[in-house]
């Protein structure tokens, strides 16, 4: 058995090699289920037969639409426009009900679009995390998917580490960042 997406446990080569028994298929429905819909990975998409939908197309498109310049030039030369438009309207309630009208309902739309992005981006990182620390002999597995820990057990964790470090500092033994990281080599300049 290995561990697969977020620590659930699936039989060796159901992630990697995509083995098609009804235990593999299990596997990966339960690590599917158990990471939603939203996958950042066109590969763990796959494997867990998402392909993206609607929303998911339009969140993307508009992330990388919107937070262009060119989105920028626009909203400013929209703002520019209605500001040079007050004389002709004598400054009514109307015309600054038009500005404040539109950019509530553009900022109501857009707290979507942004929180949806940043799930997924940040599904992406735990995601990558959780495969370094299953890959990596030395690090400890029930690390895997420690953002679902409660807030009494991430303090617990934060005085852990904590304590190591300053034990690590009172024994005296150079830092990873002064020795070169834990490869032991020292960065070239």
């Amino acid at each position: 058995m290995a561990i697969g997406l977020g620590g659930v446990r699936a039989p060796d080569g159901v992630f990697g090699g995509l083995a098609h028994t009804e235990q593999a298929e299990a596997a990966r429905h339960t690590a599917c289920l158990h990471w939603g819909v939203n996958q950042e990975s066109k590969a763990v998409a796959e494997k867990c037969g998402h392909h993206g939908g609607v929303f998911h197309n339009l969140a993307r498109r508009s992330s990388e639409s919107l937070g262009s310049p060119w989105a920028f030039v626009l909203a400013l030369g929209v703002v520019l426009a209605w500001a040079a438009s007050g004389p002709f309207f004598h400054f009514s309630d109307t015309w600054q009900l038009v500005i404040n009208t539109s950019t509530t309902v553009i900022t109501f739309l857009m707290v979507f679009l942004i929180q949806n992005t940043q799930n997924r981006e940040s599904l992406g990182l735990r995601l990558k995390l959780d495969e370094l620390i299953r890959a990596v002999d030395s690090a400890r597995n029930e690390f895997i998917d420690v953002e679902d820990l409660d807030d009494e057990d991430l303090a617990a964790l934060r005085l852990e580490f904590a304590r190591i470090r300053n034990r690590h500092r009172a024994s005296g033994a150079p830092d990873r960042e002064s020795t070169g990281g834990a490869s032991g080599r020292k960065p070239t300049e």
